[in-house]
């Protein structure tokens, strides 16, 4: 037998190994990420909107209130002046009817303010989910099923 020498020779190649499909995925991810912060950031923004516009309308309806109301007592005002006109016999039946007419109007522009001011009221709550406790409802969630 000879003694001959033995020689192992390794070569180790290095490379980056790349899942192409797995960063995708990750980049698929963080497109429909920020999509998603996109439509939470619309709807946030549709939210204030909507509760800037309930308020602004509940303040609206509010000075109608008022001023059909100052409206109503200035007709009822007008009507007394008139009658005690007509019951000394210096007005005529006309201008009394005329008077009468005025404050059932103001009356029914009364009341129309006061719908309106309760419906934006009731919009504000619906807007701002407070409906159910300004009316004391609760709601409590059905019992599991076992």
């Amino acid at each position: 037998h000879s003694a001959a020498p033995i020689f192992s020779v390794g070569v180790t190649f290095s490379f980056p190994f790349r899942n192409r499909t797995a960063n995708a995925n990750l980049d698929g991810a963080n497109v429909q990420q920020e999509q998603t912060a996109a439509r939470l950031r619309g709807q946030e923004q549709n939210i204030i909107i909507e509760v800037r516009n309930a308020v602004q309308a509940v303040e609206t309806t509010r000075q109608r209130v008022l001023t059909a109301r100052t409206a109503r007592e200035n007709a009822e005002i007008q009507l007394d002046g008139e009658r005690k006109l007509y019951e000394a016999g210096r007005s005529t039946t006309f201008l009394l009817l005329q008077r009468e007419n005025a404050l059932n109007n103001a009356r029914n522009a009364e009341i129309r303010a006061e719908t309106d001011h309760n419906k934006a009221i009731a919009e504000l709550q619906r807007v701002t989910a407070t409906s159910f406790a300004a009316n004391n409802v609760t709601v409590e969630s059905p019992a599991p099923l076992h």
